[in-house]
């Protein structure tokens, strides 16, 4: 969702032009003098999970902050502050709203990791250490001068905390004319929602059906719906399917939110082809950045229970993507149109099925 807001301010009388919104992606855009500036921020993977006590590896959100500079000068004094996301708690009448969601006292706040700059298209380049403290936890980056029809992209990568139902960040962009402040609301996973029957922003972390986490550029990554991160982890009566997605770093050169969820099908959902994939158990929906195909491809890995397969063997599994029968490797055109293909097999000796998939694109992935 966006919102676009406009304020013109004439030359003489202009010191500071404010405006500031809140909502799940922003954009402002005001003119100051001769500069016109658009602020927007974004933030990625949402949901995202908690970071345990004591966890291995953190999980990661990314805010995205575009700065875009419109001209017709060049805008002077450039800086981007952006304070640390804090923990809040959403109304349970209405979740998924900005307005609703109370900032924790005492506060809690997530923690820097790091702090990107790329300039146009360019790739990101690490400028945490030039960047000033600025309040608690916070930064100011300056940008200098940027020159009229530029962009650069400021992201704040961030730890996310153990604890809360959410976290609410509000950068602002500043110039020598002007200032445009704009906000992104980031919403945590659910623990189990459909346990305690209290809705949704009760319970925190993430479940065993779902997990996500921001990958940082250049870098590979395994992310898995495992509940104790293991991407070996057993399938079990309880948590029916295990589903993994590895991210090559050779395509990975921007930085990617990463985010996989098994949902329950709609009943008779004809998502593989002309049939239903019951009773073969849940879609893995995967959303790996921002939809683009990936070269090298991903590496995707589902493990279903025997119980819900009735221990056939992993070669009887039919996998359909997007509704098309996905077929062995190596590819052809008479297999999934976005390309993917099974890379192999996995025989368990509790007679759990194991594929292993060879994955150009992101989408749905069902069982029959």
């Amino acid at each position: 969702m966006k919102e676009l807001f406009r304020r013109r301010v004439g030359v003489a009388g202009a010191l500071v032009a404010l405006l500031t919104i809140a909502v799940l992606a922003g954009a402002t855009s005001v003119r100051a003098g001769d500069i016109s500036f658009n602020v927007s921020v974004s933030d990625t993977p949402d949901p995202v999970a908690w970071t345990p006590v004591g966890a291995a590896n953190a999980n990661l959100v990314a805010y995205p902050i575009v700065v875009e500079n419109r001209g017709p000068s060049n805008a002077t004094h450039v800086d981007v502050h952006l304070p640390s996301p804090q923990v809040c708690t959403f109304s349970p009448a209405a979740p998924a709203s900005a307005t609703a969601c109370t900032k924790d006292a005492p506060a809690v706040y997530a923690t820097l990791d790091s702090i990107l700059l790329a300039v146009g298209s360019g790739s990101p380049s690490d400028i945490t250490s030039s960047c000033a403290d600025e309040g608690t936890g916070g930064k100011v980056c300056s940008l200098g001068t940027v020159r009229a029809d530029a962009t650069m992209t400021v992201t704040g990568i961030y730890q996310t905390p153990a604890v809360g139902a959410g976290l609410t960040f509000t950068p602002s962009v500043t110039a020598k004319d002007g200032a445009v402040q704009t906000s992104a609301q980031h919403a945590f996973t659910d623990q189990n929602p459909e346990a305690d029957g209290a809705g949704e922003w009760t319970t925190l972390g993430r479940t065993a059906d779902q997990n996500g986490t921001y990958v940082k550029p250049n870098t590979g990554a395994t992310i898995t719906t495992d509940p104790n991160d293991n991407p070996n982890g057993a399938a079990s009566p309880s948590n029916k399917h295990v589903s993994n997605v590895t991210i090559n770093g050779g395509s990975n050169g921007k930085g990617v939110g990463a985010l996989i969820r098994e949902l329950t099908p709609a009943s008779g959902d004809p998502g593989c082809g002309a049939t239903t994939c019951f009773p073969l158990g849940q879609l893995v929906r995967v959303n790996v950045g921002n939809g683009a195909s990936f070269d090298p491809h991903l590496g995707l890995f589902f493990r279903v229970d025997a119980l819900v397969t009735g221990g056939i063997a992993s070669t009887k599994v039919r996998l359909w993507h997007e509704g098309f029968r996905v077929l062995n490797c190596p590819w052809t055109a008479t297999g999934d149109p976005f390309g993917s293909c099974i890379s192999g097999y996995v025989k368990f000796s509790d007679k759990d099925a194991g594929l292993l998939v060879d994955a150009p694109a992101n989408g749905d992935w069902r069982f029959s």
